[in-house]
């Protein structure tokens, strides 16, 4: 009994399905059900493209069913050429509940036998976004403050793709959890070095208001060395997911080199906190961009840079008060696009219902 052949179906895109049969089935001993798919590729697979065949089957001894076999796949990527993929199942017909045997036999009475099979076939490709413009600066506000909250304003350009990052350099080793807003804009925090390391708290908002625009920071500590903030733009940047994971170090040296993973089209920020440092003796390196400083009481010192992204970018400050506590925050800035999507078809192969035999008693 034939329960499934397909030949030569009209499939667009770059696939040709061969063939796909189940042979011929009968109660006599060792006999093996066999799918076997074959088809052939216009060429080999892309690097943006996936080939899969997923398979259920299920089995059923008199009306009962006895065995399923679901969510088998294989699966074919980038370089694959001409595949033939083939799933092998052994069933018996005991009863149900009984385990599977490797031959097809009766059990003292006639024992009906079916086979419910789908099968289908899905091509995947994976289409970048085209990218926009890198991430762009716009604008960086510097403030200072000894009490547990400040505001202060921020003019925010009109660019398309707004995001705002606030730093928060504060003279302790605790963690000490900043909240805010950007006019009604809520912060959220992206970034804390941990206990027991130098305070540099990041705080993001996506889609910032233009224009002029007060920024508002709590939660800070009340410390006579004072707490020193940045508040800083930037536009081009992807609203789903402006930033990726922060790259964060903190100790105690007079220089830092940190790096971070990038892309070609993204922009590297970076943020530093140094204790006992003022403005005129902390640089950072030549290859980055300086964007803002300030000295919270005169020495918390806070800065930061930018540096167009690549597969690994470094950040480098040095110092020259001598071997300092300090803390480094590096964001990668995704550009608007440049995700990757997955874009599927699928192909039902077949299904046979109430197909079978029925083994003697």
């Amino acid at each position: 009994m034939e329960l499934l052949r397909m030949s030569r179906t009209n499939l667009s895109g770059p696939i040709d399905l061969k063939e796909i049969t189940v042979p011929d089935l009968s109660p006599a001993k060792n006999q093996r059900l066999e799918l076997r798919f074959e088809f052939d590729l216009d060429d080999a697979l892309k690097s943006d493209q996936e080939v899969s065949l997923e398979f259920d089957c299920q089995a059923s001894a008199n009306g009962v069913q006895w065995y399923h076999l679901c969510g088998v796949k294989h699966t074919f990527g980038p370089g694959w050429r001409d595949p033939k993929a083939a799933l092998f199942m052994t069933m018996d017909a005991p009863p149900p509940g009984s385990a599977l045997r490797t031959t097809y036999r009766s059990v003292g009475k006639a024992v009906d036998v079916g086979f419910v099979i789908t099968a289908s076939l899905r091509f995947t490709k994976a289409t970048p976004e085209p990218r926009s413009s890198s991430p762009t600066y716009d604008n960086a506000t510097n403030a200072t403050t000894s009490g547990s909250s400040t505001t202060f304003s921020h003019t925010t350009g009109s660019g398309a793709n707004r995001v705002m990052y606030v730093a928060i350099v504060e003279d302790t080793t605790s963690d000490i959890n900043p909240s805010g807003d950007y006019a009604g804009n809520t912060f959220s925090v992206i970034s804390e070095p941990g206990a027991g390391k130098y305070y540099l708290g990041i705080m993001r908002a996506i889609a910032p208001a233009s224009g002029s625009n007060t920024v508002t920071v709590n939660g800070l500590g009340s410390l006579g060395d004072g707490n020193n903030i940045i508040a800083i733009t930037y536009t081009a940047t992807d609203q789903t997911t402006p930033n990726a994971t922060p790259v964060v170090a903190s100790g105690t040296a007079a220089s830092v080199n940190d790096s971070i993973a990038s892309s070609s089209g993204n922009t590297v920020v970076d943020f530093l906190a140094v204790n006992n440092s003022d403005t005129g003796n902390v640089t950072p390196d030549g290859s980055q961009a300086q964007r803002m400083e300030g000295a919270g009481g005169g020495d918390t010192y806070g800065g930061c840079s930018e540096k167009a992204g690549a597969a690994s970018v470094a950040m480098q400050w040095s110092w020259t008060s001598g071997s300092e506590l300090y803390s480094h925050c590096l964001l990668n800035l995704n550009a608007v696009g440049g995700r990757t999507t997955k874009n599927t078809r699928s192909w039902n192969l077949g299904v046979q219902n109430g197909m079978g035999f029925t083994l003697p008693a």
